[in-house]
């Protein structure tokens, strides 16, 4: 809600009026301030989610409109398209007051409707994550990262602090996600919402729902309709692609998309949302109040119904005329719908705002342009100062007028400085006269420290690429490996490929030692005396290797835990459990982005009430707590082989409990349901004990009988029976007499031998399972789509495959050229030959051909590049049974020249030592004039010296003329610009700039070898201008190479000289007269 002055509040209670004044800032930098031109009527703001289901991980996009009085027509001349409009709701509160809401910025996305009544619609900067997300930063990452990085390219500020599940790691980024989809789906980790405040900055907006409300929703103009039960949210459903993850109880279950999660993290989101949000309660409302300005989305307010009965509702949609009415919404689906699908990245406004992202700023940019703005548009403070005991003030400075009423307080002692913006509550940011800050975001210039203690560290070159990057939150350091050097070579170049670790890495495990523990507890679920002793741990298998101790691990658990992770052991111990039930997540990440996680759930099993006490003796106490109990398998990993047998093949559940931190266990007769699964997600139960028991042996093939259901046995009297399709095998631990109350669970999983894997197998975890569509295995040989081929070198043929073919066909089924030992050959679209290259010489024929195998073609022109250059040839060609061609021709000279050579693009090719020419010799590049024996000479010792060197000999001499120059690419010639006014639009005077005089003349040499050793200024000073000075006093000077200061433009700086000398002539003009009156006055003297 938004915070105003008491007073304000009453004038709303009373009826009295709010107006409305904007700032309008036009797109070519005009800006205006209307109150008069604004009708009275139709202004609006609109703060909704528009979502049929309960709202999370929406992304808000606040509008407004806006009707200006256009009857003399006076708009004529003004484009709104892309104009800022800043937007302010003032009230009369006495004869000296006027009290002002600040509803922030808004931009015309859509042309204005034009007519006597000018009507404008315009969106917060929301509107900007319509466009298709782009990040020049290097995965992994994590989710805070993105946001953040996103706000810096859209020049959106980052309003929050800390993202409360913003340290979840992204190894991939969906397809063609928008940045509307980023900030929903990052918004919905955190169980809220995306929404810009009034200053523009992106906030995540959660539901508050355990929390009394302050706000009462009573002025309706008619009673509002209230749902007719309750909404209480009992599970969490969340969808990322095929996967899903389901936390809590069926009943109503909130069902949202969030593709950025992946497929091992998808439990622990689910999980983290739920313990958020299962259990509020709430009901639907919708209605119409007096007009209420205050109200905004995320707001939960206590309604009424018809008969006064009291509810608490969050307001998911609001929207309101200026001194209208208020449309207040509670959106969700009702309960009998409650399974309904929200997809949070979709939204049914802003279609003409696609794509409209403004240019890129960067973070310190853009907080001084908010700075600035803040400090435009900012009202005065109010002062109150409390005197102390010793006589010292502490003062406040506050923006309502009292105390009380204020949202932002500044409070100064003798010891520090705090800023809240909670009304005093808390100060979490501030000075300290001891020189210690605290601050949310800190922009500078530069920052010299003893010591930066920092959660991630990144630093860019000028195009925005990350050069280095420390993050604590992913545990990753990156340093772009073509810029970190090792001995002479780039880490890049260092680097090896891993190809053949594949088939293993898609095998990895993990198994918990631990993966259900119940703990027993008196009848009201209380642990007395000593915390039992309750640990898990992880074991991670790749392929059959062991490699627990080589991958990274994120622990996550539910807020009722307490508990710690010892990284040695990879153990993790729970020493505290608040609640009936509570899960600890552990996420094992290898080779960076192979990853696995596993829950480890702990529940309290609770003892039975007491009962009645009878006319004699004492009722019985509750049963001992601190008792866990233990399901231990006969080993922790089984291995399939190529046969497909498992081994063991069979294993032995035994069970124990402990009583207490005792090390001491003891045998305990229960219940086992033993479980298997296939693909990890569907459970078949294979056994049930039928009474208590210690153990139970449990064996993982299906045993063969006869006719009769007698076993089949070998000739030894072994029993025969075939392996089942097993990956998992799980062991339930139920208290003694039935299988209602779980006191644990074990899981062991099945690993492949990849020694062992046959062809098959390896094709299948490459290409998971056909899934992946790079891969094909049919008809005992394997085929690759190159529509998905990655590498550094394609071989084809060798000693058992023959001579190897390449052949490249269009869309139409049509060769287009053919690559072999013998040759390649180029074919247009009707399957003609263009050209071919055979025996290193290149055939262009004038004609195309058809080639026919086996068989000599006609006789054939064209041109023939060789050893001994380009010629003309005559000849017959031949069709190889591959498809290639061979020759059989005559060259023929080139009429006029003494050396054959070609040209090719802008490059002169040819086997000589001088060129020359009969008269003249003309290219593309290449001019020059004859010699007195008429013939014309560039000296050149090879094609490679003249893109090193170009000379001209005997050329004239003229007086005046243009310039040929080198373009700031350094290699391309161009004709220098013409300083004619025609080819110019002028724009006004240069005026002399203060800071150019700052531009320091230096003497200094050119470094050793920089300049040709002909050079008369080699090695010798002479005065010069630094290019990296220009830069900074003068920067339409600068010329650059390559994103690099290069060089100083002297067409810039020439005329800005002038200037700067015209500047001087017109002061040394003022002090000469001023002279000649002080000397005239003193000759009067």
């Amino acid at each position: 809600m938004i915070n105003v002055s008491n007073a304000f509040k009453q004038g709303l209670e009373n009826g009295e009026k709010v107006w409305i004044e904007v700032d309008i800032t036009f797109s070519d930098g005009t800006s205006k301030h209307l109150k008069d031109e604004i009708m009275s009527d139709n202004n609006s703001f609109s703060d909704c989610a528009e979502s049929s289901s309960f709202p999370i991980g929406c992304v808000i996009c606040k509008s407004m409109t806006l009707e200006l009085d256009n009857t003399s027509d006076q708009w004529k001349d003004y484009y709104f398209y892309m104009a800022k409009v800043h937007a302010y709701l003032k009230m009369q509160i006495d004869a000296n007051t006027i009290e002002t809401i600040d509803k922030g910025i808004y931009t015309v996305t859509a042309p204005e409707q034009y007519g006597e009544i000018l009507n404008l619609t315009a969106l917060d900067d929301m509107y900007k994550t319509n466009a298709v997300h782009s990040t020049k930063l290097v995965l992994p990452q994590t989710v805070e990262s993105l946001v953040r990085d996103a706000c810096g390219t859209l020049g959106i500020a980052a309003g929050f602090s800390k993202m409360a599940h913003g340290d979840l790691i992204i190894n991939e980024l969906p397809k063609d996600m928008t940045y509307r989809q980023l900030f929903g789906w990052a918004a919905m980790l955190d169980t809220a919402n995306a929404r810009l405040d009034r200053n523009g900055s992106l906030q995540f907006v959660g539901w508050n729902l355990d929390a009394t409300p302050s706000i009462e929703l009573t002025d309706y103009i008619s009673m509002p309709t209230v749902s007719s039960d309750d909404i209480v949210i009992t599970g969490i459903n969340i969808i990322s692609g095929d996967n899903s993850e389901t936390y809590g109880t069926s009943g109503y279950i909130l069902s949202m998309e969030n593709n950025l999660v992946g497929e091992s993290d998808l439990a622990t989101v689910a999980a983290q949302i739920g313990d958020s949000i299962i259990g509020a309660k709430f009901r639907n409302l919708q209605g119409d109040m007096a007009f209420n300005p205050l109200l905004e989305f995320g707001d939960v307010a206590y309604t009424y119904d018809r008969n006064l009965n009291q509810y608490v509702t969050p307001l998911t949609d609001v929207s309101y005329t200026i001194n209208g009415k208020t449309t207040l919404r509670t959106q969700a689906d009702d309960p009998i719908r409650g399974m309904s699908l929200y997809y949070s990245g979709a939204t049914k406004a802003i279609v003409a705002a696609r794509q409209l992202v403004e240019k890129e700023k960067n973070a310190r940019e853009l907080a001084i342009e908010k700075l600035q703005e803040s400090f435009s548009v900012g009202s005065g403070l109010f002062a109150t100062y409390v005197q102390q005991e010793d006589g010292s003030t502490i003062s406040y400075f506050h923006d309502k007028g009292t105390l009380e009423e204020s949202k932002n307080v500044i409070k100064i002692t003798s010891e520090a400085i705090g800023v809240s913006n909670d009304g005093g509550k808390t100060y979490p940011f501030g000075f300290e006269l001891t020189g210690t800050m605290i601050t949310k975001l800190l922009y500078a210039e530069g920052i010299n420290a003893d010591y930066i203690d920092s959660g991630a560290l990144t630093v860019r070159d000028k195009g925005g690429d990350i050069i280095f990057q420390a993050n604590m939150d992913t545990n990753t350091v990156y340093m772009n490996p073509d810029i970190l050097i090792i001995g002479n070579q780039t880490l890049t170049e260092k680097l090896t490929a891993m190809d053949d670790s594949i088939a293993e890495a898609k095998n990895m495990t993990m198994q918990l030692t631990n993966d259900y523990q119940s703990i027993t507890t008196d009848a009201d679920g209380n642990i007395t005396g000593t915390f039992p002793t309750v640990t898990t741990t992880a074991q991670v298998m790749y392929g059959t290797n062991d490699v627990t101790n080589d991958c990274a691990y994120t622990i996550t658990k539910s807020n009722n835990v307490t508990g710690s992770w010892n990284d040695s052991t990879h153990t993790y111990t729970v020493t505290g459990l608040s609640a009936d039930n509570g899960w600890v997540d552990i996420k094992v990440t290898y080779l960076l982005a192979l990853s696995i996680t596993k829950r480890f759930t702990v529940a309290k099993l609770k003892a039975g009430k007491n009962g009645f006490q009878g006319e004699k003796g004492d009722p019985g106490a509750d049963g001992k707590p601190g008792r866990t109990y233990i399901i231990e398998p006969s080993c922790t990993v089984l291995k399939r082989g190529s046969d497909k047998v498992i081994s063991p093949n069979f294993l032995e559940f035994n069970a124990y409990y402990r009583d207490g931190d005792s090390a001491t266990r003891y045998a305990y007769s229960g219940r086992f349901v033993i479980e298997e699964t296939a693909d990890g997600n569907t459970w078949k139960t294979i056994y049930t004990s039928s009474a208590n028991e210690t153990s139970v042996k449990h064996y993982l093939y299906t045993v063969l009988t006869d006719g009769n259901g007698q076993t089949i046995t070998d000739g030894n009297g072994t029993t025969l029976g075939i392996p089942r399709d097993v990956t998992n095998i799980r062991c339930k631990l139920y208290a003694a007499g039935g299988i209602t109350d779980m006191l644990d669970m074990q899981s062991v999983a099945v690993v492949i031998d990849v020694d062992n894997l046959t062809q098959t197998d390896i094709v299948n975890i490459l290409s998971n399972n056909g899934a992946w569509k790079g891969l094909y295995y049919k008809n005992g040989q394997l085929y690759i789509s190159f529509s998905a081929a990655l590498g550094g070198e394609l071989a084809l043929g060798g000693a058992n495959n023959g001579n190897g073919i390449l052949a490249v066909y269009d869309e139409s089924g049509n060769i287009s050229y053919k690559l072999t030992s013998n040759g390649n050959v180029f074919y247009n679209e009707t399957g003609q030959c263009t050209a071919a290259i055979v025996d290193g010489k290149m055939l262009f024929p004038d004609n195309p051909f058809t080639v026919t195998t086996g068989q000599w073609s006609s006789t054939q022109k064209g041109f023939i590049y060789g050893s001994k250059g380009l010629n003309r040839f005559s000849g017959r060609v031949y069709g190889n049974t591959d498809g290639t061609v061979k020759f059989d021709y005559t060259t023929e000279s080139f009429g006029g020249y003494y050396e054959p050579i070609f040209l090719l693009g802008d490059k002169i090719n040819g086997f000589f030592n001088v060129l020359k020419a009969k008269q003249y010799l003309m290219t593309e590049e290449l001019t020059g004039l004859p010699d007195s024996d008429g013939v014309v000479r560039v000296k050149v010792t090879s094609a490679i010296d003249i893109l090193k060197t170009l000379r001209l000999y005997n050329l004239t001499h003229v007086s005046s003329g243009g310039h040929l120059v080198l373009s700031q690419d350094g290699a391309t010639v161009a004709y220098l610009s013409s300083s004619s006014e025609r080819y110019k639009d002028v724009q006004e005077d240069l005026q002399c700039m203060e800071q150019w005089y700052n531009i320091q003349p230096v003497r200094a040499r050119y470094k050793d070898g920089y300049l040709t050793e002909a050079d008369p200024f080699n090695g010798k000073d002479m005065p010069m201008f630094l290019a990296e000075d220009v830069k900074k006093h003068m920067p339409e000077a600068a010329v650059y190479k390559d994103g690099k200061i290069e060089d100083w433009n002297y067409r810039v700086m020439i005329p800005a000289m002038f200037a700067m000398l015209k500047q001087q002539k017109s002061e040394i003009d003022s002090l000469k007269q001023e002279l000649d009156e002080i000397k005239q006055l003193l000759r009067k003297e």
